[in-house]
């Protein structure tokens, strides 16, 4: 009962600023990871994987992926709450899922049909990634061998089931934490909230069920991310007190995780650092609200999304038709690399256009899902009555 009045009371949406900065720092991470990305297929190649600037941009690209995390767990949680304020002390499942979904899935079926159409063009061209590998002899390193991947591959991908086509399109494994994500905070804050008991036990066996799922495919340090930032929106008025203590926090374990692993020297994998990417993701939290209102990146933050899990395939296809004339010239890696994130800005700028439109596929979805909950009451009524 103390959170049903809690969040009575006193939890609000972040004021404008605050959500400025938040789509701010959005912008500013996708941009990040197209960068980090570019790297990885276009320039690596020739300069190779040991070396400080490789491991520098990978680590960047890593802590803003759990960057959009901790902005998630943010977002989710106000989203969620502020649900429950207009529902009169009740989450509202359908509100929830449809926005989910809406959000999800227009973009992500985009995202497929272009890989799609970019295995048939380099199948019937026989471009690299196809029957010959991407890795040409005098590479030093190859961020995939090839582009291929299965009906099944798409199939699970779309239920979020596994990484299938994280070979053609690698920030997809983000995303499948994300959904179950999702759900895992609605079960949650659900359960404080559904009044009866019943309601209670099945939202408790689901949240587990979700849990599972999320551990099994070893994304326990993502649920702990996630949480962190659903956990921060919840201290409302308060947060700005908290920051600074964030700051030092973070700051002092993270020189102290150094000085036990040494990952700096060592160009360890931060991924495989779970301490490290909880510390990290603390001294965002606590410098989460300082980035700059109404930034350049805001305008990026719009399509987002879409430039996140557009950009890869598009890299890859762009290395096929062109890595046999680049591939021993820095500078002409360094072209096709200006020149591949142009091109993936403008394709996902335009995606933002026509498939973003959250509130356009929500009218959409709902209208037919109303459709067809009338057709199933009207063919009940037809089979009572015979």
């Amino acid at each position: 009962m103390f959170l049903v009045e809690y969040v009575s009371s006193t939890l609000e949406s972040l004021s404008k600023d605050d959500l400025s900065r938040l789509d701010g720092w959005r912008g500013f991470l996708a941009f990040l990871v197209v960068i980090a990305h570019s790297n990885q297929i276009f320039i690596a190649p020739i300069i190779g994987t040991d070396n400080y600037f490789y491991w520098t941009i990978g680590v960047i690209a890593h802590f803003s992926v759990l960057g959009f995390f901790v902005i998630s767990g943010i977002a989710i949680a106000m989203s969620l709450l502020l649900n429950i304020k207009r529902n009169n002390n009740e989450v509202n499942f359908r509100e929830f899922i449809l926005a989910r979904v809406s959000r999800i899935y227009p973009p992500l079926f985009f995202s497929i049909f272009i890989s799609v159409l970019f295995l048939i063009i380099m199948s019937n061209f026989n471009l690299l990634g196809i029957d010959i590998s991407y890795k040409l002899s005098s590479d030093l390193y190859i961020a995939r061998e090839y582009f291929n991947f299965t009906v099944q591959d798409v199939y699970r991908t779309l239920i979020f089931d596994n990484l299938g086509l994280v070979k053609v399109n690698g920030p997809l494994w983000s995303l499948i934490y994300e959904w179950w994500l999702y759900f895992f905070g609605l079960l949650l804050v659900n359960i404080f909230f559904v009044k009866k008991n019943i309601l209670k036990l099945m939202s408790l066996i689901l949240l587990v069920v979700v849990y599972n799922k999320i551990k099994h495919a070893q994304g326990l340090v993502y649920i702990v991310i996630w949480m962190l930032g659903f956990v921060f929106y919840l201290f409302g008025r308060r947060r700005n007190k908290v920051n600074k203590i964030f700051v030092l926090v973070a700051i002092g374990g993270l020189f102290g995780c150094n000085y036990l692993y040494n990952f700096t020297q060592n160009k360890l994998d931060v991924s495989t650092l779970p301490t490290v990417q909880i510390l990290f993701s603390i001294l965002f939290l606590g410098l989460i609200f300082k980035f700059p209102k109404n930034s350049f990146f805001n305008a990026i933050s719009k399509f987002s999304y879409s430039l996140y899990i557009i950009h890869f395939p598009v890299f890859l296809f762009l290395l096929s038709i062109f890595h046999r004339r680049t591939h021993d010239s820095l500078l002409l890696c360094l072209i096709l690399c200006l020149f591949s994130i142009s091109l993936v800005m403008f394709i996902s700028y335009k995606t933002y256009i026509y498939f973003e439109n959250k509130k356009y596929f929500i009218v959409l979805i709902d209208s037919y899902l109303t459709r067809l909950s009338n057709l199933f009451s009207s063919l009940s009524k037809s089979i009572k009555s015979s």
